[in-house]
């Protein structure tokens, strides 16, 4: 039996792509070097989007809030 055999059913597989120690994405399984390059791609494009409505809206725009709580938010002020 390889050690990787062995090792698989003590823990999860991961693969993990990333560009250069930066920003990278890690998915469960094993998936080929062209999916992960894929689907990291397919997130920076999401994430360039949502920075990209970020950075245009206006002040009015957002929704600023004090809250009570890290999953179930409690709302303490609006601002």
């Amino acid at each position: 039996m390889e050690f990787y055999e062995r090792n698989e059913r003590m823990s999860e597989i991961m693969t993990v792509a990333s560009l250069l120690n930066d920003a990278g994405l890690m998915e469960y399984g094993r998936l080929t070097r062209a999916e992960m390059i894929d689907k990291l791609r397919a997130m920076a494009t999401h994430q360039k989007e949502k920075a990209e409505r970020i950075l245009c809206a206006s002040d009015d725009e957002f929704d600023v809030r004090i809250v009570r709580g890290k999953i179930v938010q409690h709302l303490i002020k609006r601002l």
